[in-house]
């Protein structure tokens, strides 16, 4: 891995450097996970370096350098301070916890950003879906229950040829080709499914007629 000030691709042998990082510093980031940003780095052109033991992302895709919450356990104020006033870049993302460092800081602005907060949700409430707000999602599981005779299979390597061929047919249906967002999607499905055995993922399809018609 480059070293800072330098930058330069996500490679896949860095897997375990990742995941060592997340490891003995667990993100509070959904999309900190080393399968999410390697099948995502060409959409938000995302570079890495390494600076003082801390994993640091750069996304190159917007007006200004954007970086992301340093990835260890060393000095991360340090860093952040040494990356802004290097760059002229911002950080984005960050957790409660890296905005608390810099909470009495004068030098620094801090705002919230609502769109790309993560949000959660009980498991319970999803397992079981009981209560008046989940009466949608009832009725249509109901309703694909009563019309379908269905089966779910675990995706494992040897069924990531089907998922492949249902995302294809899925994008050729909506046109994926002419609206950025979903090539960048198809991109990142696809990338995620060829390392599936690599990356250690959980996936599962819905089969009707043994034709794929849904992944997760």
């Amino acid at each position: 891995m480059e070293s800072y000030p330098a930058f330069g691709e996500i490679k896949k042998e860095y897997l375990p450097l990742f995941e060592e990082a997340f490891k003995n510093d667990p993100p509070r980031i959904s999309e900190f996970t080393f399968a999410n940003l390697y099948a995502w780095k060409d959409a938000y052109r995302l570079k890495v370096s390494l600076l003082d033991d801390l994993i640091i992302l750069r996304s190159e895709s917007g007006l200004s350098l954007r970086f992301f919450n340093p990835i260890g356990k060393t000095d991360k104020k340090k860093a952040i301070e040494k990356i802004l006033g290097d760059s002229g870049g911002i950080f984005v993302r960050i957790p409660e916890e890296t905005k608390a460092l810099f909470a009495a800081d004068a030098r620094f602005k801090i705002e919230l950003d609502f769109d790309n907060s993560d949000y959660l949700y009980k498991v319970d409430d999803l397992t079981s879906l009981s209560g008046r707000k989940y009466d949608g999602k009832r009725n249509l599981i109901r309703k694909f229950q009563s019309t379908y005779v269905y089966e779910y299979i675990k995706m494992d390597a040897g069924s990531a040829g089907e998922c492949l061929k249902f995302e294809e047919t899925w994008c050729t249906l909506k046109d994926c080709d002419s609206v950025e967002g979903l090539n960048n999607e198809r991109r990142a499905i696809r990338t995620m499914i060829e390392n599936f055995p690599d990356f250690k993922l959980l996936a599962g399809a819905i089969k009707i007629k043994n034709n794929i018609c849904a992944v997760a």
